[in-house]
């Protein structure tokens, strides 16, 4: 029998990191080398690297951001995974155009309730902001956004204009850990009037609080019409 091929390289790469994680060497949430510094560890192109990071990634093995680096996937090794997609990319899948709205983005000191998810001193101010997300001509979407100023600084002096803090927090924060709570409600009068629907409609309420090593990031409420909006899991081991 002849010898068996090798595998192609950017496969050893993929299967050395993935070890590298199984075993602990990396652990979860710790920040991988970027894709020039591991071209030059492996003595390949930064195309072959992106392909094993991209696989991983399909995964679930490593969640990856722009210029947020390539992280450690933060989940127990058969846990319930809610995948953390971009409402641009939910709006596109569905066939829709996106487009997007500020209402409003304050800095303020939050209420009670908000003050005990961000912590810290009860007097802080925080970045509070509301954002509608528009798939043709319905809102696919409703933001209610507080942004932890003193673990994201440079979030106040952002307008948010043109770009959703959703969107720009993926991009730009790591993150180690989400919470998640979901609902089904009634659109009461001003949530109705906000997302254009009539009062009474279902709506799928998900409310998420997001942290980068305990240290809490943001905390939403996150509206979307009942007949427009699913939200998918999946349960994987490393």
């Amino acid at each position: 029998m002849g010898k068996k091929a090798a595998q192609p390289l950017y496969k050893q790469i993929k299967a050395r990191l993935k070890a590298q994680v199984v075993s602990g060497e990396l652990s979860q949430g710790a920040l991988l080398p970027s894709e020039t510094e591991l071209a030059e560890r492996y003595s390949c192109s930064r195309l072959t690297v992106h392909r094993s990071l991209r696989e991983l990634a399909d995964e679930g093995v490593v969640e990856r951001r722009r210029r947020a680096g390539t992280r450690v996937a933060m989940r127990g090794n058969t846990g319930l995974r809610i995948r953390l997609s971009r409402v641009t990319e939910e709006i596109s899948r569905r066939g829709f155009a996106y487009r997007y709205e500020l209402i409003k983005s304050v800095v303020k000191t939050p209420p009670l309730h908000i003050h005990r998810l961000l912590g810290g001193d009860p007097e802080q101010e925080h970045l509070h902001i509301k954002c509608l997300h528009w798939a043709n001509n319905r809102v696919f979407q409703f933001e209610d956004r507080w942004v932890n100023l003193i673990t994201v600084p440079k979030a106040q002096s952002l307008s948010f204009e043109k770009m959703s803090p959703s969107l720009w927090l993926l991009d730009n924060v790591p993150l180690s850990d989400l919470e998640h709570e979901i609902s089904a409600i009634s659109a009461k009068t001003q949530i109705a009037n906000v997302m254009k629907v009539e009062k009474g409609s279902p709506i799928l309420e998900v409310t998420r609080r997001s942290t980068w090593n305990n240290q809490s990031v943001s905390c939403a409420r996150l509206m979307h019409p009942g007949d427009l909006y699913s939200l998918k899991s999946e349960r994987k081991a490393l």
